[in-house]
């Protein structure tokens, strides 16, 4: 995964990567992310979850990848805390990288707390479970429509039902995907050009 991921990443393609959990797709998001961003334009890069969980796993795995990088934070945003205290913090001191879920985020950026005018990577992990209810996936859907054209989408999945793969693929563009291959499950990445589709197309599927 790691190996054949992080090159396309890191070339600015979209990435749909499916692999068994343990191959290493944090990993790929996390690499790309950190090798794209800077300590000077604010908020460049979301990673959406479906737990709050996975948003805390996430944002350690970031915080431990970006050790001997100077000057880049990363906050992991979820419901379920006080929204004046989370406000105050992100004002205060806006990260360089949220992990958030979806719902709490789109509040966030309703109230004009965050500016994703500098976005370059969007990250959708586990994007089976994201997308699966409709609800979130409208959540995910209102926020993506609020970042830059040109940004970087990546999402990632252990598993990606012929449902979902539908409406993930309206996410990328200029797509490399990612998927198991042969015994060992290692991946191979195939480059295809898809057009540019609103995922607004998704709603209500």
């Amino acid at each position: 995964m790691q190996e054949e991921a992080i090159p396309d990443g890191l070339a600015g393609n979209d990435i749909v990567a499916q692999a068994k959990s343990g191959m290493g797709k944090t990993a790929v998001f996390v690499v790309v992310t950190l090798e794209r961003i800077t300590a000077e334009d604010g908020l460049q890069a979301i990673v959406m979850v479906h737990t709050r969980e996975l948003a805390y796993q996430v944002a350690k795995e970031f915080e431990r990848f970006k050790a001997y990088l100077e000057g880049i934070t990363v906050t992991a945003v979820f419901g379920g805390v006080p929204m004046p205290a989370q406000e105050k913090a992100l004002r205060d001191d806006p990260p360089h990288v949220i992990v958030a879920c979806p719902g709490r985020l789109k509040v966030l950026l309703s109230k004009k707390v965050l500016n994703c005018n500098n976005l370059k990577v969007f990250v959708i992990d586990e994007v089976d479970k994201v997308l699966e209810k409709a609800d979130m996936r409208q959540d995910v859907q209102e926020i993506f429509y609020q970042t830059p054209k040109n940004k970087q989408t990546m999402c990632f999945s252990a598993t990606m039902p012929p449902e979902i793969k539908g409406t993930v693929l309206k996410f990328v563009r200029n797509v490399s995907k990612a998927t198991p291959h042969g015994p060992r499950s290692q991946c191979h990445t195939v480059q295809a050009s898809l057009p540019v589709t609103s995922p607004t197309t998704c709603a209500g599927a």
